[in-house]
């Protein structure tokens, strides 16, 4: 059992305790069920999420559009993994469940990376230097002086602000977000089958 998925899941439980009892409300015990349902589900999934963080070759372009793609892929199907957890997702016609995954999935991510981010160095928890320069070095490879990753760590250092790195609120804004049509502001996203999405 990996332990240190232990601690998470204790530190989240013991600070969702914490919140609850302080609030001064109450909270029914079918939404607190539901609360640690999420909680567990998101830890479960993602407990191994640095097993994806492997070498990759930063050599040229291609290849590291190759990696690139393919830890993008690792990342997305881990989300709608955990998405698929969810009885109302998993309730809800095919055709809304694709539509919320491919209009929303790339704000979920965002938000999701949240988790990872340490604001005390600007990098992600659990990358060695050596990986951090080599990701700056893909970013500079593929997008040039874009300024694309700036942009990317600007939204992820704001909202990890605005959210403290709370990983309850974090999880349950995954949730409500990813039910959330219009979240893309694509003019394209086709209106929803089910009245309860």
């Amino acid at each position: 059992m990996d332990t240190d998925n232990d601690n998470f899941i204790s530190h989240n439980k013991t600070e969702l305790n914490r919140k609850v009892s302080t609030s001064g409300r109450s909270i029914s015990i079918e939404d607190w069920s539901d609360i640690e349902s999420i909680i567990s589900s998101y830890s479960s999934i993602f407990q191994n999420q640095y097993s994806l963080c492997r070498s990759f070759d930063i050599s040229d372009r291609k290849s590291a559009l190759i990696y690139w793609s393919e830890f993008a892929s690792q990342r997305a199907l881990k989300l709608i993994n955990f998405f698929q957890e969810i009885d109302e997702f998993e309730n809800l016609n095919s055709d809304d469940r694709f539509t919320l995954i491919k209009y929303n999935l790339l704000s979920l991510y965002l938000i999701q990376k949240c988790l990872n981010y340490n604001p005390l160095t600007g990098t992600f928890i659990n990358r060695k230097n050596e990986d951090v320069l080599k990701r700056r070095q893909f970013f500079a490879l593929c997008y040039g002086t874009s300024g694309i990753r700036e942009s990317f760590m600007s939204l992820i250092r704001s909202f990890s602000k605005v959210t403290e790195q709370d990983s309850i609120l974090i999880n349950l804004l995954l949730v409500v977000l990813l039910f959330s049509k219009g979240l893309s502001m694509n003019e394209t996203e086709p209106e929803l089958n089910d009245e309860l999405a």
